[in-house]
């Protein structure tokens, strides 16, 4: 082809021109990343970190890189707890040239299919193999993910445009693994009415459900500080908490929890800085006392660690055994359950679609408590906490002939809490009343019946012909199970019942006392040996059981 002077200059100097610009070249990442177990029912856990490491050395594009949750809710954002950290170079922290979040206000946001957390880089220099930037404190809502326990909460990492950046395959990595926090035991005590000062105390167990669960993240309200070793807060403002849901608490009765609970593990935490153990610390609801009506009270509890690292490296676990410090003697039998859960509860409704699936955007929950949970009450339903139980009077009837072959039969039931020697006596017979329930269980096996007496006052005796109650037709043996102490019983048999003659045989004989089962089963030491009983001796009442 020909060409004049004039132009062959021209497209000499294109060429030129071409061999001297250096094309742009992407640089290639590999995605890491460092998963962590999260509590399946937190609503602002920390997702693990991810990193980005360059792995050519090339001129970076400007560009963006997004980080996609896939389900996931993000609960914060980078005023309150993301951070952005790198090596070298145009991998500058937050806020230095070359690295920034989004412009348009927010890096974190929470669209249909999951959350992103966005970065923009806008300086094209030369990026250098080994060069990174690390992604760290995403929290995600995880109790509205949907991923089984023990199952992958991933993060998949995109480059805007494709051109600017290269992510080696596979470009989703995972952060997190959901698990269940902790687990809520209740044992149950006893407290019988009749021995105010004491009881089988019950218990409440909270244990670890994967080892870091807990964490310290602020001064509790009782001034324990923050543990001299502790983990980054990425924006936390609270510790990790347990709230008690107490009900059923009987009018007379003042149940106290206590004030510290000492790790069963590491003990409690030790005053020295740095020092370790662990503690559960009273916040809210530590004395309970009954009302006339049914009632339920909560007691809230703050976790305080001496050295996050070692309570992060134990699978920690607390009892805690409230006590009945005060009892009426009008307090009524009853039974108190508790439930435990986590604390902070989650209060605040996000602001738009739960997820999965999005329905639409979801924004961050500005100032809500991190972290907090939703999740449900253990154990569901309540469990038995304290039995607050009757001292009893059993009495055994052991033959009773009510309207059979013409014999019938009449009893009687004796109060003898009242006594002539209450002024004489250093620890003089309460004053009790109760009812009775009159159980038969009837010769040849067949289904028991019973009857319950009205309440029968100190001094007082109850009596009854049998064929005029429910035990018409009977014949067996009888049991009587008294809620109060001191109580004796009389039968007496006759016959030519209903044939209008006189009877010609009569014969009575008195109830036998059966020891009573809740003391023998709680307090099996009084049973087997009442004049040992504690230090107490045999100061304490507890009734009369006749060496029969």
């Amino acid at each position: 082809m020909m060409c004049t002077m004039k132009r062959c200059v021209a497209l000499l100097g294109l060429f030129v021109l071409a061999a001297v610009v250096p094309a742009a070249a992407q640089v290639t990442y590999s995605p890491t990343s460092v998963p962590t177990f999260v509590i399946n029912s937190g609503d602002s856990e920390v997702l693990g970190s991810v990193r980005l490491t360059a792995t050519t050395t090339n001129t970076i594009i400007p560009g963006s890189i997004q980080f996609y949750f896939p389900g996931v809710a993000c609960d914060n954002d980078e005023t309150s707890g993301i951070t952005l950290v790198s090596s070298t170079g145009i991998y500058a922290p937050l806020g230095t040239a070359g690295v920034t979040f989004q412009a348009h206000g927010s890096a974190v946001v929470n669209l249909v299919g999951g959350c992103t957390v966005n970065i923009t880089i806008a300086n094209a220099v030369a990026g250098v193999v080994g060069n990174y930037i690390q992604l760290d404190g995403v929290r995600g809502r995880v109790e509205e993910v949907n991923v089984a326990i023990g199952g992958n909460i991933n993060c998949a990492v995109f480059a805007f445009p494709s051109t600017s950046s290269l992510i080696t395959p596979p470009s989703t990595v995972v952060v997190a693994n959901p698990q269940i926090g902790f687990t809520g035991a209740i044992t149950s005590g006893t407290q019988l009415l009749c021995l105010p000062e004491e009881s089988v105390d019950g218990d409440i167990n909270i244990k670890e459900g994967f080892n870091s669960a807990f964490v310290q993240n602020v001064t509790t309200a009782g001034g324990t500080p923050i543990p001299a070793t502790h983990r980054p807060r990425f924006g936390s403002n609270a510790n990790t908490g347990f709230k008690i849901l107490v009900t059923n608490v009987p009018a007379g009765l003042v149940y106290t929890f206590p004030a510290l609970v000492c790790g069963n593990e590491l003990g409690c935490v030790s005053a020295a800085a740095g020092g370790s153990g662990d503690q559960l610390e009273l916040v809210s609801g530590g004395v309970v006392t009954g009302a006339a009506t049914p009632n339920a009270f909560t007691v809230v509890y703050e976790y305080a660690c001496g050295n996050q690292s070692t309570c992060d490296t134990t699978l920690e676990s607390f009892d805690i055994s409230p006590d009945v410090t005060s009892i009426a003697s009008t307090t009524l039998p009853s039974t108190i359950s508790a439930q435990v859960e986590f604390n902070p509860r989650e209060t605040v409704p996000p602001p738009g679609p739960t997820v999965p699936p999005f329905s639409g955007v979801s924004s961050i929950i500005a100032g809500a408590s991190s972290p907090r949970f939703s999740d449900n009450p253990q154990p569901t339903p309540a469990a038995n906490l304290l039995l607050i139980a009757p001292c009893t009077t059993n009495l055994l009837f052991p033959w009773i002939v009510s309207n059979v072959a013409q014999f019938d039969t009449g009893v009687a039931i004796a109060n003898t809490s009242v006594d002539p020697f209450s002024a004489i006596v250093a620890f003089p017979t309460p004053a009790e009343h109760g009812t009775c329930t009159i159980t038969g269980f009837p010769k040849g096996e067949g289904a028991p019946i019973a009857l319950t007496t009205g309440d029968i006052s100190a001094g007082d005796t109850y009596t009854a012909v049998l064929s005029s109650t429910v035990f018409n037709g009977f014949a067996g043996y009888i049991i009587a199970r008294c809620n109060f102490q001191y109580g004796h019983g009389f039968a007496f048999l006759t016959n030519n019942f209903g044939t209008g003659m006189p009877p010609t045989v009569g014969q009575g004989y008195i109830a036998l006392v059966i020891p009573d089962p809740v003391i023998s089963s709680t307090f099996p030491s009084r049973a087997a040996s009442p004049d040992t009983w504690s230090a107490f001796g045999a100061n304490f009442n507890t009734g009369e059981e006749l060496s029969q």
